[in-house]
C-alpha cells in the first residue's frame, strides 16, 4: 500500500524487440505453354488438270436422249478427290440419270438421289479416294449424265460453275488443281414433219 500523501511511480513500458514484417510468400505466376500450331504447307503443286465434257458439241431432237461424260485430265499430276458441279438449262435438257463410272479409281460419295436436280438445273458428282488404288494421274470418266431434249429449238449450255458453297474442285491435299474447266452446248432442233400420205384418186 502507498502511504498517504505519496504518489505512486509511474511505471515506464520497456520496448520489446521490433517485428521486422516478413514478406508473403507469393506464388510467380507460371505461363501456360501453348502448343504452336502447324502451318498448313504452301501448295507446291502445278494446276495441271483439266475437267472436260465429252462430248462438247451437241445437236439432237426434241424427244431425243442422249449421253455426256465427265472427264478428267489429271496429266501426269496425281490426285486424291474430284467434285463436278455442272449446270443447265432445265427449261430445255432433263436429267434421266447421273452414274458415277463403275471403273473410276476415285470412289462414289454421293447417292443417285443426291446428285442432280431438274428443278434449278444441277448436276453434282462428288468422288475420293478408294484405299486399295494407286492414286490416278491418268485420263478417267468420273461420270456419265442422260439428258432428254424436251423443247424445239433452242440451246443449253452444260457449264462447271459454283453452286452454294459448292464449287468444281479435282485435286490432292485439299487444294484445286484445276486449269481447264471445259463446257458444251447442246443445240435442239424441232423433228422433221411427218410427211402427210397422199391418195390418188
Amino acid at each position: 500500500p502507498t502511504p498517504f500523501g505519496l504518489s505512486s511511480p509511474t511505471p515506464t513500458a520497456v520496448p520489446g524487440p521490433t517485428e521486422t514484417p516478413t514478406a508473403a510468400n507469393t506464388a510467380t505466376p507460371t505461363r501456360t505453354a501453348y502448343p504452336t500450331a502447324t502451318p498448313i504447307p504452301p501448295n507446291t503443286f502445278d494446276a495441271v488438270v483439266n475437267i472436260l465434257l465429252v462430248p462438247y458439241d451437241i445437236q439432237v431432237t426434241t424427244g431425243d436422249k442422249f449421253s455426256v461424260d465427265v472427264v478428267i485430265e489429271p496429266n501426269g499430276q496425281e490426285i486424291t478427290f474430284a467434285q463436278a458441279i455442272l449446270s443447265f438449262n432445265p427449261a430445255m435438257l432433263k436429267v434421266t440419270s447421273a452414274t458415277h463410272d463403275p471403273y473410276s479409281p476415285l470412289e462414289n460419295q454421293l447417292t443417285a438421289d443426291d446428285n442432280y436436280d431438274n428443278d434449278i438445273g444441277i448436276v453434282t458428282f462428288s468422288s475420293g479416294p478408294q484405299s486399295t488404288v494407286i492414286l490416278p494421274d491418268y485420263t478417267f470418266t468420273l461420270g456419265t449424265i442422260t439428258f432428254r431434249a424436251k423443247n424445239d429449238d433452242g440451246r443449253s449450255d452444260l457449264i462447271f460453275e459454283r453452286f452454294g458453297n459448292s464449287t468444281t474442285t479435282a485435286g490432292l491435299s485439299g487444294y484445286n488443281l484445276i486449269d481447264l474447266y471445259g463446257q458444251a452446248t447442246v443445240s435442239i432442233s424441232a423433228p422433221p414433219p411427218t410427211a402427210t400420205p397422199t391418195t390418188t384418186p
